[in-house]
């Protein structure tokens, strides 16, 4: 795990729940074209799709419940968790992501600058709106 992540876990806005079901779906970066795999435009995707934020805590679920080779399986290197983003102790916001790396299973913390850009190698999770 690393260090940003800790932090993000320990933030007092990091709210895990308990007995709550959510049905999930993974967006993959290889959906969009280059220009629109920044934050801004991938959350508006998911809207035209009525998909919504996901809870911090996702991320970690699907650390958990996936391998790395069935990320791997699915194209992916990481899937970013789509909630509000948090921040770190330097004050930067951050988006919690399940990643698979040379050194096995990780969870991590990326920022998440205005225009950020990610990689097509990624995966965004966000909610099915409830009806």
């Amino acid at each position: 795990m690393g260090d940003y992540a800790k932090q993000v876990l320990r933030s007092t806005d990091f709210k895990p729940t308990s007995g709550v079901t959510t049905e999930t779906v993974v967006l993959p970066g290889s959906f969009f074209g280059d220009k629109d795999l920044d934050t801004a435009k991938i959350r508006d995707e998911a809207k035209k799709r009525k998909l919504v934020t996901q809870n911090a805590e996702l991320a970690c679920l699907i650390r958990e419940k996936f391998r790395d080779d069935e990320i791997e399986a699915m194209g992916l290197w990481y899937i970013v968790a789509m909630h509000e983003p948090m921040s770190d102790s330097d004050g930067d916001p951050r988006l919690l992501d399940a990643r698979r790396d040379v050194g096995g299973r990780w969870l991590s913390a990326s920022y998440v600058r205005p225009g950020r850009r990610w990689h097509r190698d990624g995966g965004f999770a966000f909610a099915v709106s409830p009806q």
